[in-house]
């Protein structure tokens, strides 16, 4: 693709450096409803998914290496280093404890 609406858009995200709301932290400022075992468990079973994706993800990458060219394995590192930051961030040992206890 290279039409002139394609390069456009490909410079202006390639420039812009923004921090995006998290969807994730937005559900969980809406949360008051949930009882502190829900919550408890709907982090942990996130915890799980990421887990479980990022395990996918690098089996994807190790599969895909000796066909990737050019900026190709920096797209996967950056990938990886998502899911790892999304999981880390909401990890740390009785991070779904902490979250509850922090609740309004």
């Amino acid at each position: 693709m290279t039409s002139p609406e394609f390069i456009a858009l490909r410079d202006r995200t390639l420039r812009e450096v923004r921090l995006r709301p998290d969807p994730v932290d937005l559900a969980l400022h809406y949360a008051d409803d949930l009882a502190d075992e829900d919550l408890r468990a709907v982090i942990g079973d996130r915890l799980d998914a990421l887990k479980a994706r990022l395990t996918a993800w690098r089996h994807q990458r190790t599969q895909a290496e000796p066909y990737l060219r050019g900026l190709e394995p920096m797209t996967f590192d950056h990938t990886t280093a998502r899911l790892k930051a999304d999981r880390l961030a909401r990890e740390p040992a009785g991070a779904a404890t902490e979250a509850a206890r922090h609740r309004r």
